[in-house]
């Protein structure tokens, strides 16, 4: 099943999430937070893609919890390098297969 919906803008979620990986990694951690709120909640609605298999989701929810235990750690690069290896591999995963739409 093919999705096109605005809430599954996946270009500007993974630009979004490859901004935070970058503050992070500039040791900007103020704007780093600030900017994985929002991308969370892009990434909720994403989440909400009837489309996504139930093995993509758990992916992302091992992405997710993992990011969260390194943000708790204070370990912003470790949060950066799952974000870049782990968690945009899986939207363009998505993109390539035809799941979701890149527009």
């Amino acid at each position: 099943m093919r999705i096109q919906n605005a809430h599954y803008a996946v270009p500007d979620l993974k630009e979004h999430l490859l901004a935070v990986a970058h503050r992070a990694r500039l040791g900007d951690y103020a704007d780093a937070a600030s900017l994985l709120n929002t991308a969370l909640q892009k990434i909720q609605a994403f989440l909400r893609n009837p489309g996504i298999s139930e093995k993509t989701m758990q992916k992302c929810m091992f992405s997710l919890e993992t990011m969260y235990m390194m943000q708790k750690q204070d370990d912003w690069i470790a949060l950066a390098d799952v974000i870049e290896y782990e968690f945009v591999p899986i939207l363009k995963s998505l993109i390539h297969s035809g799941t979701i739409s890149a527009t």
